[in-house]
């Protein structure tokens, strides 16, 4: 992390009587939330030490998430669990199964959906008939329906519908080298915020939610200028459409 000061009463020496110092804490790598500083002092008699466990997420979004007609959630540990209605296998269990629909069905016996050796999601978004999650190694993977290329990977298959198409053999959505901080879905399209402030979507086009100024569809990510002046800090997306909260 980097902590440059952030203001405070505290000059080079203090007579007497109490100051207050602020630290701006800024994680080093989205998704690994906690660092540790360590401040050094001398209280005019002798030398002082006191270490901090800071908290602080990198990463924007939810743990908890509902469009369309199914939902996931992220659990304590990590594993996603989605259920409702699953045409196109958005909810990654490997079938086209409905979970939650009925007793035999129940939520509490859905598999987790399989995100690879070890990987844990950070955040999930539900789109349409399409699911995408954060990981903690910081990819995006997303699964469901893939007509238009919601699914960012550069084909048009579906993903999670049967089996052998989950975990190791999923790919991750390639975003180039900036690490992403956020993702969002609509009806049928993508879009993730990065580390470096800018923003990339995939998927249907038809409406332009692509944001390049016609009405492709995209099957990989693509880059989104929103202005040359303001950048964006914050995502949401609809069935059809972006938003982004800007600043400078």
């Amino acid at each position: 992390g980097t902590y440059p000061g952030a203001g405070g009463t505290c000059g080079t020496t203090i007579a007497s009587g109490t100051c207050t110092l602020g630290v701006k804490f800024t994680p080093a790598t989205a998704g690994r939330p906690t660092q540790t500083l360590t401040l050094d002092y001398n209280d005019g008699l002798s030398g002082q030490s006191t270490t901090r466990d800071l908290r602080g997420s990198g990463v924007i979004g939810s743990r908890v998430s509902t469009q369309g007609l199914h939902s996931c959630f992220i659990r304590n540990n990590g594993s996603l669990r989605c259920w409702g209605r699953n045409l196109y296998g958005e909810l990654g269990i490997g079938s086209v199964a409905y979970r939650g629909n009925s007793g035999a069905a129940t939520v509490a016996s859905t598999p987790d959906v399989d995100l690879g050796t070890g990987r844990t999601a950070i955040t999930v978004s539900a789109g349409g008939h399409h699911t995408c999650a954060l990981l903690d190694d910081e990819t995006v993977k997303c699964w469901g329906r893939n007509t238009f290329g919601a699914l960012g990977i550069g084909d048009t298959l579906d993903r999670g519908d049967t089996g052998g198409e989950m975990g190791n053999s999923l790919p991750p959505v390639v975003l180039g080298p900036n690490k992403p901080l956020q993702v969002v879905t609509g009806a049928a399209h993508s879009c993730a915020l990065l580390s470096d402030w800018s923003v990339k979507c995939w998927g249907d086009g038809g409406y332009g939610e692509m944001g390049q100024g016609n009405g492709t569809n995209q099957l990989s990510p693509v880059p989104v200028t929103l202005s040359t002046t303001l950048t964006p800090r914050l995502l949401a997306a609809g069935g059809y459409h972006n938003c982004a909260i800007m600043s400078t």
